[in-house]
């Protein structure tokens, strides 16, 4: 759901700011510019990230992912259950963007993740995607972007009776971020 949302949200974003807003945006920061972000990824939490421009057309960035959850169960047999999980995981990214005429610039994104998650089982999960996006800059020093594609992760988890390992490949999140 959360996927769905948030491309909805940046497409509608774009699509509704009144033209002479659109053609007002800036370009890209300079090569050497750092810049900080906001994110709300897949799954809940946030992301605080640090990014800067390698190239023109070229960008590195470091976001660390806080979560937290909280699930109760009702089980006739079991009867009641709560858990509560708290996750954290650090994921770079590299941006390759595309020439624009306009405010909104294309990219191709390379990103990977590592993630430690402590509840009932403690687990943690590695993996990696490509994904397409967009990043709207409206205002000198200020972006908005999104992006979404193909991405494989591992997991592994504890319980301390047994070990659980799986391996998926699946859509990645499409998150929206706020860089400045």
């Amino acid at each position: 759901m959360i996927r769905s949302v948030s491309a909805a949200s940046l497409a509608l974003l774009i699509v509704c700011v009144p033209t002479s807003v659109r053609a007002q945006g800036h370009a890209l920061p300079s090569t050497g510019s750092y810049g900080l972000s906001f994110s709300l990824p897949e799954g809940g939490g946030t992301g605080l990230g640090l990014r800067k421009m390698l190239s023109s057309r070229t960008s590195l960035g470091t976001t660390l992912i806080f979560g937290a959850g909280w699930q109760e169960r009702s089980d006739s047999l079991a009867g009641d259950h709560s858990n509560s999980s708290v996750s954290v995981g650090v994921r770079p990214d590299l941006r390759l963007y595309r020439r624009s005429a306009g405010p909104v610039v294309p990219f191709v994104g390379l990103d990977a993740e590592l993630t430690c998650q402590s509840a009932s089982d403690d687990a943690w999960a590695l993996g990696g995607g490509v994904g397409v996006g967009a990043e709207w800059l409206p205002l000198r020093g200020m972006s908005v972007s999104g992006w979404t594609g193909v991405a494989t992760r591992y997991r592994h988890s504890d319980s301390g009776r047994a070990s659980e390992n799986a391996f998926n490949v699946g859509v990645f999140r499409s998150e929206l971020t706020l860089n400045l």
